[in-house]
């Protein structure tokens, strides 16, 4: 093989192959090309190098599906490595012991794809899509930041795309899990949410409150214990509500605690029992209790004569204290009559 130096048009001599005039390496002002095929293959000049055409930095590569493979030998870790001043920052590798796409700082793997496509966030071995693990008190953590002027949030969607949608498809839930005292993973509360209607014009949608319901029964079991939403009722006729205690679950009830007394208002829903200043007393087969020493209770509303003539729509049983005569009276169905 020959090779021969001309200065040509140029200003500097070129390398040819002596047979091949379109295979050499051409020097011009601060540049260095080196051409097969009659085209310019590595570009080298006071910016950088070019692969496949000019370099605008340190490296380039250009060209159709442009890529730069790195093949390591069996059971090696090919990769990347990012460093500052000789000191390394980042290490983007193939882990040969699982085939992962390993992410790491400071010697520490921070992030691994699985060829599965699951993506592990602190753990090495995702089990899902996503999969965020630490052992670090109160984390892993998730912080979404909008800092836009305006007055929108930030926010999470779920997005049940279906092209048979169909009443009551599942559209997102938010799972709460932790181990019992045999250490089993159980799943012990969630948050799902429903397309209840998807008529057009006439959709409506619930949201699920679950959580495991053990205790009194024992029978640990992951209950519906609120539900807000569309209600579909057996007339056909829908209405929005606020459920509690939805699949009548026994031992499920509903408490608000006022500022001294701890059960204002209490249902005891395995009783069909509802209470007013403490919880019911089951042994008294009342379905409406009021309970309490410290306060007085009244019973119906108070109004005068000229009131009480004005209501309309009675039915037998209805009560009210007339304070016009100071008496608690009760309709009988066709008039009023003093209770006392």
């Amino acid at each position: 093989m020959a090779y021969k130096f001309s200065k040509g048009n140029r200003e500097f001599g070129d390398i040819m192959f002596e047979d091949d005039s379109d295979t050499g390496i051409d020097f011009e002002a601060n540049t260095v090309k080196i051409e097969t095929g009659g085209s310019e293959r590595v570009i080298v000049n006071n910016t950088g190098v070019g692969v496949g055409g000019t370099p605008s930095t340190n490296l380039h590569v250009k060209g159709d599906d442009a890529r730069i493979r790195i093949d390591g030998d069996t059971d090696s870790h090919p990769g990347l490595e990012l460093s500052e001043n000789g000191t390394r920052k980042w290490i983007v590798y193939n882990n040969y012991s699982n085939d992962n796409l390993t992410f790491k700082t400071n010697s520490d793997i921070r992030m691994s794809i699985g060829q599965d496509g699951n993506v592990g966030i602190g753990t090495t071995s995702p089990g899902t899509n996503l999969d965020i693990s630490s052992t670090t008190t109160e984390e892993p953590v998730c912080s979404l930041t909008n800092i836009n002027a305006d007055n929108k949030p930030a926010s999470i969607q779920f997005y049940k795309d279906s092209e048979s949608a169909a009443d009551d498809d599942g559209l997102g839930s938010i799972e709460f899990y932790g181990r019992n005292a045999a250490g089993a993973k159980m799943k012990f509360a969630s948050i799902d949410a429903y397309s209840s209607d998807v008529t057009i014009d006439d959709e409506a949608g619930e949201v699920v409150f679950s959580a495991m319901i053990g205790g009194r029964l024992g029978n640990s079991s992951l209950t519906e214990c609120m539900v807000f939403g569309m209600e579909d009722t057996a007339a056909g006729q829908r209405g929005f509500a606020l459920q509690i205690n939805r699949q009548e679950a026994a031992d499920i009830d509903f408490i608000v605690r006022g500022n001294t007394i701890a059960n204002l208002f209490r249902t005891r829903c395995e009783n069909d029992q509802v209470g007013i200043g403490g919880g019911p007393d089951a042994n008294i087969n009342a379905i409406f209790q009021v309970v309490g020493t410290t306060y007085a209770s009244l019973p119906a509303p108070r109004m005068t004569t000229t009131q009480r003539n004005s209501l309309s729509n009675l039915a037998g049983g209805c009560m009210i204290y007339n304070i016009t005569t100071n008496k608690l009276q009760c309709y009988n169905g066709s008039s009023w009559q003093d209770c006392f």
